[in-house]
């Protein structure tokens, strides 16, 4: 597997070794895809989306094939945060309804809270680790709290605005905790439990998943797609593209310099004492991030370790990954000064994927309506990429995508001069740190933010 970023982030080989790899349990037996198989659908990439898709396509009664680069969850669903929340795009909800109207900016929410409430279900039966009932939104200075007391709730979610003496009481307090907003549905999970009970439930439905399936070649042969890995050949009528932060350039034409792989770190620490949670009045089950452009996101884990993630360096490079690793826990300690000295027993890096739209990129293509696709979850897809797997393959079997959103409908404009993807990645980076520092410095001038403040306050 080749891609912008270095060599060794796509080499398949190398398993991601995490805090979930060492603590899941093996995913169910599969075996590389050998020979020649024909199916109604063929699916590229086997994470939330693809296997979600394939699923649910099962269970309509449609034949289709998984194919998957490395093992099962070794990609982003495997060794992401484990946060389920309600949105996969980068847009404020204003943003969202001067692009395609109120009513649909609703939708989106609103799919994602039902895909939300599935999601819990499906891993209450299936027996996957979960936690929390709400995914908390941190406030990192004051201006961001008077934004957060302003924000809506639509779709069906539900916003609990709290300030941060009263956030200190139920949650924790810190130099960088400012009031809080709790997003309901919304919780916590271990996400290669996640991806590999979808691989087992997928299976049972009658999917054929094929791991260490890279697929190097895709062409067409009449009516149907040709699909080649390295041992054998995969047929089918209708195809999915589900690879999000490992979307080749190269495979098919439609999909060049649509995805912007970002990476993303975590550390997970060492169990945390009784009175080194006191340190921070520490009470919150939830999953967090907070509101910076270039943000933190951290989680509890039921076995008190503290799991902190934040955006990474621009290639993934691993000889790179001590000074990374060190730069992580220096922002945990600036977030958490009283945890400082609590040592990270595991650390681990991959790519996100961003789109120029700042929204996912799920249907399917405008002169091929064989060729179907999901991606750009932005760092969110937990939630967002198994509700449009679902949603994808009811669009599959009705050909009709009016239940897909339309904020998530179509592709995202291509990247211009995607070679120099890791220069415009580093701009606005920049941008968005230098965003993040004024805006931690704007005094809350505006009466009607003080107002919103005093409001959630009482």
């Amino acid at each position: 597997m080749k891609g912008p970023l270095a060599p060794e982030l796509y080499d398949v080989a190398r398993p991601c070794e995490s805090w979930w790899r060492e603590t899941a349990a093996p995913g169910p037996a599969l075996a590389p895809l050998e020979g020649d198989a024909t199916v109604d659908v063929a699916v590229i990439g086997g994470g939330y989306a693809g296997l979600s898709t394939a699923l649910r396509l099962a269970e309509l009664g449609v034949s289709c094939a998984v194919l998957e680069a490395g093992e099962i969850g070794w990609g982003a669903s495997g060794r992401n945060g484990g946060i389920v929340g309600l949105a996969s795009d980068k847009l404020s909800h204003a943003a969202r309804a001067r692009r395609v109207g109120e009513a649909e900016a609703a939708r989106a929410v609103a799919a994602q809270v039902e895909g939300a409430q599935r999601l819990r279900a499906f891993c209450a039966a299936q027996g996957v680790e979960t936690q929390g009932e709400a995914e908390a939104l941190v406030a990192h200075c004051p201006a961001a709290f008077a934004a957060l007391a302003d924000a809506p709730a639509v779709g069906g979610a539900s916003l609990e605005i709290l300030s941060r003496e009263a956030y200190a009481e139920r949650g924790y307090e810190g130099p960088e905790q400012h009031g809080a907003a709790l997003m309901r549905p919304g919780f916590g999970v271990h996400p290669l439990q996640l991806v590999r009970a979808w691989a087992r439930a997928a299976q049972a439905a009658g999917v054929a998943i094929h791991p260490f399936s890279e697929a190097l070649r895709w062409r067409r042969e009449g009516a149907a797609h040709r699909v080649e890995t390295a041992r054998g050949t995969l047929r089918a009528g209708r195809i999915v593209l589900a690879t999000n932060g490992f979307t080749p350039d190269g495979l098919h034409p439609a999909f060049a310099a649509r995805a912007m792989p970002v990476i993303s770190m975590i550390g997970v620490t060492r169990p945390l004492t009784a009175e080194e949670l006191s340190r921070h009045r520490w009470r919150e089950d939830n999953p967090l991030a907070n509101t910076r452009r270039m943000l933190f996101y951290w989680r509890m884990l039921p076995q008190r370790r503290l799991l902190f993630g934040m955006r990474g360096d621009l290639t993934g490079a691993e000889a790179a990954a001590p000074v990374w690793r060190a730069r992580l826990a220096a922002s945990l300690a600036r977030a958490f000064p009283g945890w400082a000295d609590i040592p990270l027993t595991h650390f681990w890096r991959g790519p996100i994927c961003a789109t120029r739209a700042y929204a996912p990129a799920v249907g399917r293509l405008p002169d091929d309506a064989s060729v179907f696709h999901a991606f750009g979850w932005h760092g969110s897809g937990v939630n967002g990429a198994q509700t449009a797997g679902r949603l994808l393959a009811e669009a599959i079997v009705s050909g009709e995508e009016a239940a897909i959103p339309a904020l998530w409908r179509g592709l995202p404009p291509r990247i211009l001069l995607p070679g120099l993807r890791t220069l415009w990645l580093a701009g606005a980076i920049a941008g968005f740190r230098l965003a993040d520092a004024m805006e931690a410095r704007t005094p809350l001038r505006d009466r009607r933010a003080r107002a919103s403040v005093a409001a959630a306050t009482r």
